[in-house]
């Protein structure tokens, strides 16, 4: 599939920079930078000048660049969970911390104060997650454990960039927080994987055996799994 030139792309004028510099984000698209004493360039020029690296960067991640995402989550996504929460900003700049509100029952979250204050905003979103992550995915890990006979030692839920689940050679499992936006097939074959790991402590073809009597299409779901950050608002990647 061919790319449409030129592309979409992010300018960012730096006062360090001393060379015109080029970076593709995974689900941002394309980022130039250019040193404050060039920012009069032709850009299209420039882009020209570098297009065969640039298209070749930009197609291995073409499915997976969200540029008109908002910077401000406006809804939550928690497709394990087939519910959607709406978010509600107050402004309040001259604040230095944020309040939020949550309505269950709703699915809305109010959040007043700093909101420009991003750190905080994702801190604030994370902690919920990790709330709500406890509340509705240790009880399903639990259930699966009793269903299969895989009892485990302690659960806990955490925000980790690189892993979706992780098992201990005490059988304590640990759950991504972030699994609340996949869909529910990946999360329980997420949970199922680190049961098994409660047998096995490795990836050995006793293993997978073990692991195809609970999940026959782990090898496809563990396919999935790989390509799943597609499923993750930006604000979750880039914090």
């Amino acid at each position: 599939m061919s790319l449409p030139w030129p592309p979409q792309y992010e300018l960012k004028i730096s006062t360090r920079a001393k060379h015109i510099g080029f970076r593709v984000h995974p689900h941002k698209g394309l980022e130039v930078t250019v040193p404050k004493r060039l920012q009069q360039q032709n850009i299209l020029n420039i882009l020209d000048k570098h297009r065969v690296w640039i298209e070749k960067h930009l197609s291995r991640i073409q499915n997976t660049i969200r540029v008109n995402e908002p910077e401000l989550p406006e809804v939550l996504n928690f497709q394990a969970l087939q519910e959607q929460w709406q978010i509600y900003y107050e402004a309040k700049p001259l604040e230095k911390k944020l309040r939020f509100r949550i309505n269950e029952t709703e699915k809305r979250i109010y959040i007043s104060g700093n909101t420009h204050n991003k750190k905080l905003l994702h801190q604030g979103l994370n902690h919920f997650l990790a709330h709500y992550a406890k509340k509705h995915l240790i009880p399903r890990l639990q259930q699966l454990s009793v269903k299969h006979n895989l009892p485990f030692a302690r659960p806990s839920i955490r925000h980790t960039k690189t892993l979706w689940g992780s098992c201990t050679s005490k059988k304590n499992i640990s759950l991504n927080s972030r699994l609340l936006f996949l869909p529910f097939e990946l999360v329980e074959y997420v949970m199922l994987h680190e049961l098994c790991h409660t047998i096995h402590l490795n990836h050995s073809q006793r293993f997978w055996h073990l692991l195809t009597q609970f999940s026959a299409d782990c090898l496809a779901l563990r396919k999935q799994l790989r390509k799943a950050d597609q499923h993750l608002p930006l604000w979750v990647l880039q914090f």
